[in-house]
């Protein structure tokens, strides 16, 4: 972890919480930006980004920040040479209608938490889509796979993913595909007059919700 993140987590943990806030629109354009932002994003919990931080490079993300530390959060960025704008001061009513108006229904811009997974895997739609919970973990969360069976004949395809916590992108890639194939996007709802889909978007969701969490060290 950079120096200049370090010295940002320090300071914020000197920080008294208020109720006013800022917003931002910050954007990244590269892998070792995208980094950056998840550690922010991971490790302080004054800073949220309301739809998680974009996987694709120039994707505006709006930041909520707490006022007392949007200063340091502001030079953090121009340290760390990211590219931000502030767009207003918000309330705390406002911080609350914003975050309760935010539903995770594209899952192609970002990597959600083990919660927002779970609640845009209840919003996909389908008659023959159907979830099944296959175990419990030690800390009782589910192991389910999804299952997409048009024709009870035809072939199966299984597909595992999020074996190791900090796998984020086999989930993410595992999800993108169960949305395209129920969207019938980029021509592959033909694929389900051919094949039965099982997916198991996360073997390991204890795993994976850790290293989402602020104690994760990264």
């Amino acid at each position: 972890m950079t120096t200049v993140l370090k010295s940002l987590f320090i300071m914020i943990s000197l920080s008294i919480s208020r109720s006013d806030y800022v917003l931002y629109e910050v954007k990244a354009y590269n892998s070792h930006e995208r980094a950056l932002l998840y550690a922010l994003q991971l490790r302080v919990p004054l800073i949220t980004f309301l739809n998680g931080v974009s996987n694709e490079a120039a994707i505006p993300m709006d930041v909520i920040v707490n006022r007392e530390i949007s200063h340091m959060f502001e030079g953090s960025l121009r340290a760390l040479d990211i590219q931000w704008n502030r767009v207003s001061q918000i309330t705390s009513n406002d911080i609350n209608q914003k975050l309760n108006t935010v539903s995770p229904n594209n899952i192609s811009d970002s990597f959600y938490n083990w919660d927002d997974i779970l609640n845009w895997i209840e919003t996909k739609k389908h008659k023959k889509y159907k979830k099944i919970v296959v175990a419990k973990t030690y800390e009782k969360r589910d192991i389910f796979f999804l299952k997409l069976e048009i024709h009870r004949k035809n072939p199966t395809v299984f597909i595992v993913g999020g074996e190791d916590g900090m796998d984020w992108i086999s989930s993410a890639v595992i999800l993108n595909l169960l949305n395209d194939l129920l969207e019938g996007i980029n021509e592959l709802k033909s694929l389900l007059n051919h094949f039965n889909f099982y997916l198991l978007p996360i073997l390991n969701p204890d795993g994976f919700a850790y290293s989402k969490s602020q104690v994760c060290e990264l």
